[in-house]
């Protein structure tokens, strides 16, 4: 069985004029692992908690001076553990042609691209869980449909569930979080934070590479850059 563990950063480009002031590009990502490594693993972060005296959520929004050690550390156990993964999508909001591909649903785009995202990294012949981070939707229905979508695209997988999950509950969905707030703070440029700049480079000393797209046989931490408004 595997897992994957999901979040999004900045969706609210895909819907807000307003916010595209400050920022045009938006992620989703996904942390993959084996189901028999989850505990292990978790058991790794929370020591790390320990050390650093992290109590509550660690996320990119998190990130400074004061904890920046931790996060350091954070990374350098991803990067160790062989059996965790990392995927992000990226996505230009100006080139999002809601009308043409998403009939003028911010909400249904959302959820395609979130098809995107998972549906290329999944393999025949296995079994996958999916959390997604917890978010209102106005079709209550739509994890059920992106569920029944991936299993038509992956009839040879068996797709167990889709479920809604809050960030709070799992340390794999806040990790997420933090790559994907690393990439987003390259791609939209933004440099207000040396500690955030100095975790970027830490993730791109490990990737041997500035953050960016990636060939898509990466497994270990996979960039795939949408250049057009997606379907």
């Amino acid at each position: 069985m595997n897992l994957i563990f999901c979040d999004e950063s900045r969706p609210e480009l895909l819907y807000s004029e307003r916010a595209k002031k400050d920022a045009t590009y938006f992620s989703l990502g996904g942390i993959w692992l084996p189901k028999e490594e989850k505990e292990k693993i978790k058991s790794k972060i929370k020591y790390l908690r320990n050390k650093h005296n992290i109590k509550n959520e660690f996320k990119w929004n998190s990130v400074s001076p004061s904890k920046i050690d931790f996060y350091f550390d954070l990374v350098d156990l991803f990067f160790k553990e062989d059996g965790l993964q990392f995927r992000a999508l990226i996505v230009d909001s100006n080139k999002v042609d809601m009308e043409k591909y998403h009939k003028n649903d911010s909400e249904l785009g959302f959820y395609k691209f979130y098809y995107q995202l998972l549906h290329h990294k999944i393999k025949n012949d296995n079994e996958y869980a999916i959390y997604l981070d917890q978010k209102k939707n106005k079709d209550p229905d739509r994890l059920n449909v992106l569920h029944d979508v991936l299993q038509n695209a992956n009839p040879w997988s068996v797709i167990y569930r889709v479920q809604a999950i809050a960030s709070h509950q799992s340390e794999f969905i806040q990790l997420a979080d933090l790559f994907m707030g690393a990439i987003n703070y390259k791609y939209n440029e933004i440099n207000s934070s040396e500690a955030k700049l100095n975790l970027i480079y830490k993730i791109e000393s490990y990737l041997g590479m500035s953050i960016g797209p990636t060939p898509s046989y990466t497994s270990k931490f996979n960039i795939f850059h949408i250049w057009n408004g997606g379907n």
